[in-house]
């Protein structure tokens, strides 16, 4: 469940500057919506309890690793987005860094990776925020820090749901990674 999809002149489109499916269709007709990653079709889609997103019409055939998420981790997503925009606010107003969602990284790791939100600064150094509420063995926690280390990025690791666990809060710490939890309801 993607926020982001691709018009056919190529620009992105992002489904958080939207309010509704139907205000996406009458900007961008069917058919006309793509994913940035795999290139298969897409269209918006809001369900109750759920945030404005973009559905595959296929599966998704990208080789970058992802995975899927819960209305709760898109949420999630988006909070993460916008503690950045707290934190880097004077660097974002100069225009020296930018947030983006689901930010493809095609170097990190064996196949690349699709960050849930990175920090990306006019210097090429990024930030990354991974928001992990699914079940995750620590071994993965450290596999992914060290995907993105590979490209000299740091990563800060936002925990909740299954994924807060002692082991798991324990490799965060180890590798000084620790965001701390996210816990919220959502809320539509």
């Amino acid at each position: 469940m993607p926020f982001k999809a691709k018009d056919q002149q190529g620009n992105i489109v992002l489904a958080t500057d939207f309010k509704s499916v139907l205000e996406i269709r009458k900007n961008f007709p069917k058919g006309s919506l793509f994913c940035p990653f795999c290139q298969t079709l897409m269209f918006p889609r809001k369900r109750q309890n759920t945030s404005l997103h973009f559905v595959h019409t296929h599966p998704c055939t990208t080789v970058m690793e992802h995975h899927p998420e819960s209305p709760e981790h898109l949420q999630g997503k988006l909070e993460i987005s916008k503690y950045f925009q707290e934190v880097y606010k004077g660097m974002i107003d100069a225009q020296e860094a930018f947030i983006e969602i689901e930010h493809p990284i095609s170097e990190a790791g064996k196949n690349g990776r699709i960050a849930d939100v990175a920090v990306v600064f006019s210097t090429g150094y990024r930030i990354i925020g991974e928001c992990q509420l699914a079940k995750i063995e620590a071994a993965d926690i450290y596999q992914r820090t060290q995907d993105y280390y590979s490209i000299s990025a740091d990563v800060l690791w936002f925990l909740g749901g299954a994924a807060d666990t002692p082991e798991n809060r324990q490799a965060a710490v180890d590798l000084d990674v620790f965001a701390g939890t996210i816990n919220f309801t959502y809320s539509t």
